[in-house]
């Protein structure tokens, strides 16, 4: 149901494209349907209206972080509908997944929310900067935010989750 992708700088574009679906560039995914795209809807749009990448500066320069090319700049959570899910309740799950995200990652991390109608199976980018708090300061710190233990934790939490909004007993099986 769930996948995280750890992006580095060099990587945050590409991913920016592929979720905005940026006019004038080349998508790789043969899965898209482009005459589909208009569905596309991303949940974050009020919260943080700025361009990703300017975000993405803007909030790393307000943390504490290490200087190398290949720290890790965001985090990428693709969550997919399962099948269980009835259609009328899709747009619902995508809300509550949304929340529960925002609430595990901070919203002033939340880069954008991106669903993708658009594709074989609908899911949902949540793209966010992997900030923790240590002693009062904000750090930029990936393996601290995404442990293994915390991606053990991820599929049974967001399952009751679900569960308790949608009533689904099936999502927290997976």
């Amino acid at each position: 149901m769930a996948h995280v992708e750890k992006i580095k700088q060099n990587g945050v574009i590409g991913l920016v494209i592929h979720c905005e679906r940026r006019e004038g560039c080349e998508l790789s995914n043969k899965d898209i349907d482009k005459s589909r795209t208009y569905l596309n809807y991303n949940l974050a749009k009020d919260l943080q209206p700025l361009k990703p990448e300017v975000f993405l500066k803007q909030r790393i320069d307000e943390v504490k972080h290490i200087n190398r090319s290949d720290i890790v700049f965001m985090t990428d959570w693709i969550v997919t509908v399962p099948n269980d899910v009835h259609e009328d309740d899709i747009e619902r799950f995508f809300d509550y997944t949304f929340e529960f995200l925002k609430e595990k990652y901070g919203e002033k991390n939340v880069v954008s929310a991106w669903v993708h109608n658009d594709e074989t199976t609908p899911h949902i980018h949540f793209s966010f900067i992997p900030i923790i708090t240590i002693e009062g300061i904000e750090r930029l710190n990936c393996k601290k935010a995404i442990t293994k233990s915390a991606l053990k934790q991820f599929h049974p939490e967001l399952g009751a989750y679900l569960e308790q909004r949608l009533g689904l007993y099936a999502i927290h099986s997976k």
